[in-house]
């Protein structure tokens, strides 16, 4: 899991998991879960995404809070 901090007050966590691709699929597939809290709000998740690469994640990442991570 990678996790980034942006100037905010927001947390991002990418996590790499297995997930079936749509239903009735014999095999589970690797996918990249993007989650936004905001660490100011008890950690409330504001974002959720799912996607078929990490770097599909990290590139919608850029399009928050002003591209601040690190």
């Amino acid at each position: 899991m990678k996790e980034f901090h942006d100037n905010f007050g927001n947390t991002a966590t990418i996590k790499e998991e297995q997930h079936f691709p749509y239903k009735g699929a014999k095999e589970k597939q690797n996918s990249f879960i993007l989650t936004l809290t905001a660490d100011y709000e008890n950690d409330f998740v504001y974002f959720v995404s799912l996607y078929e690469t990490e770097n599909d994640a990290m590139n919608k990442l850029k399009s928050f809070s002003c591209n601040t991570w690190k």
